[in-house]
This record gives C-alpha cells, structure tokens and sequence, in this order.
C-alpha cells in the first residue's frame, strides 16, 4: 500500500512510502505535530484507502474516514489519541480487520 501525507499549509500530496509497513505508518503519524489540518492515507488504490486527518486543536480534532470498494465510512467519534489514530491505520494496513471494531463507523 501506499503511505501518502498531505501536510499544511498547502496540503500538497507527498508520497512516504510505496510498500508501506508498520513501522511508516507509526512514524507517518507520530512525526508530526498536528498542530494544523494534516491528511495521512493509506492507500491500496482509488476506490480502498484509510484515512486520518485534523489537528489536535480542541476546535478541530482527529477524524478517520475510510473507503472500502468505493463506498465511504467516517468514524462515527473522533479518535482519542494519535496512538488510537495509529492503531486504527496498522489494523487496517495489516488487514486484521481489528479497525472495524476499535471505533464505530458510519456511511
């Protein structure tokens, strides 16, 4: 899967890395600061991918959204941590399906 990050302040697509592991997505969330609207996805193609996004402002918050053939899911809360966001991600890269349970979704 691909790891890509969207940093402020332009949000411009940088790729981090293209088979990504564990070890990329823990760092891809926990090496930034958080402080402005920031996009970390995880991308198998257009139609699959997980997303986490915000800032850790109170008036902003995390967010997670995921698309599964297309048809698009947001977390029903917001993650509580950058460790739960990054929780969430590795489930989901590691297809333990675990993602599906650890917060509750919406269509």
């Amino acid at each position: 899967m691909i790891l890509e990050l969207y940093p402020p302040p332009a949000n411009e697509r940088v790729v981090l890395a293209e088979n990504a592991t564990r070890e990329d997505v823990v760092s891809a969330i926990f090496d930034r600061d958080w402080n402005e609207i920031t996009f970390v996805v995880l991308k198998a193609d257009d139609d699959d991918w997980f997303e986490i996004s915000g800032s850790i402002q109170p008036f902003d918050g995390l967010s997670a959204r995921v698309m599964e053939s297309g048809e698009e899911k947001v977390s029903a809360r917001a993650p509580r941590s950058l460790e739960e966001a990054a929780a969430l991600m590795t489930s989901y890269l590691e297809g333990d399906n675990h993602w599906r349970v650890k917060i509750p979704w919406v269509d």
